[in-house]
């Protein structure tokens, strides 16, 4: 039988079990509170249980009864949560913390707003928050096949990736652009938003860079893909001829068909993409980045 370690974890209303092989890859984790068992090595399944079972059986006096009805609803966490596995962050959850913070305190004040069509402080960030929403519901779609998506992942320097996908085909870091109407150039080593042009590829690139940085430091070393999707856009021209920085842009209808149809041959093994899962889903891999 392969010798498992089991962690405790509590925080945000969750109380789990985080199990893993030796060396550190992670088998999955068991849910306390709704008796839930998520397996990202089927072939351990068995030993995985066992771990779970001896674990609770040692520790029977300090559990409370694992409810097995529906799932409760998840807590939104703020960007700068730490503590605990990043699995269940939603998408545009770092944004949208950004826009409560700076939603008016007042209810006359957003009142007015509304009645007078002014744009408050808040208002960029909930729109970018409903972007990252519309595309990782379609990228979680990928999970029907062999890939792990995380989404609003926190970096100890300030702010998060908006999504990560991992999959035997290979790694992707997301970037979510919400652009409503607007027409999207991409030439040469730039992308316009109308007539402006922006940053995105350069900032798209070094985020991967980061990633990539992360997952060496952690002992993985693996090439990471940087993408721009763009949702809401009236058009999108040039993306399929050019990739400035080496960013790929794509619109948000074209998630997830892109990945079935560009994906390629396996590169990686099951292995290495649950030890990749593993750091990822870790708050501790992106501390120092």
């Amino acid at each position: 039988m392969a010798r498992l370690t089991v962690r405790y974890w509590a925080n945000y209303g969750h109380r789990r079990l985080y199990v893993k092989t030796a060396g550190g890859a992670e088998v999955g984790h068991f849910d306390l509170k709704t008796g839930r068992e998520h397996i990202a090595m089927p072939g351990l399944g068995t030993e995985f249980r066992a771990a779970v079972e001896q674990w609770r059986r040692e520790h029977a006096g300090e559990q409370r009864p694992a409810a097995t009805s529906a799932r409760p609803p998840r807590p939104r966490r703020p960007a700068e949560a730490v503590g605990g596995g990043l699995a269940d962050r939603r998408a545009g959850d770092g944004v949208a913390a950004i826009a409560a913070a700076r939603r008016p305190q007042s209810r006359t004040v957003r009142g007015l707003a509304r009645l007078f069509g002014v744009r408050t402080a808040d208002q960029a960030w909930k729109v970018g928050a409903e972007g990252e929403v519309y595309v990782g519901r379609r990228l979680d779609r990928l999970r029907r096949g062999s890939a792990r998506v995380l989404h609003s992942v926190p970096l100890g320097a300030g702010g998060d990736i908006d999504h990560l996908v991992i999959s035997t085909y290979g790694v992707w870091v997301v970037n979510t652009k919400h652009h409503r109407g607007k027409v999207i150039t991409v030439k040469g080593r730039e992308i316009r938003v109308g007539s402006r042009p922006t940053s995105y590829a350069e900032a798209s690139a070094r985020e991967a860079a980061r990633v990539r940085s992360a997952f060496s430091a952690a002992g993985l070393h693996v090439n990471v893909s940087p993408i721009i999707v763009v949702h809401g856009a009236r058009q999108i021209r040039g993306s399929w001829t050019h990739r400035p920085a080496g960013v790929r842009v794509l619109s948000s209808s074209s998630v997830p068909w892109w990945w079935r149809w560009k994906i390629g041959r396996p590169r990686l093994s099951e292995a290495m993409v649950a030890a990749l899962y593993a750091a990822a889903d870790d708050p501790a891999t992106w501390a120092g980045i």
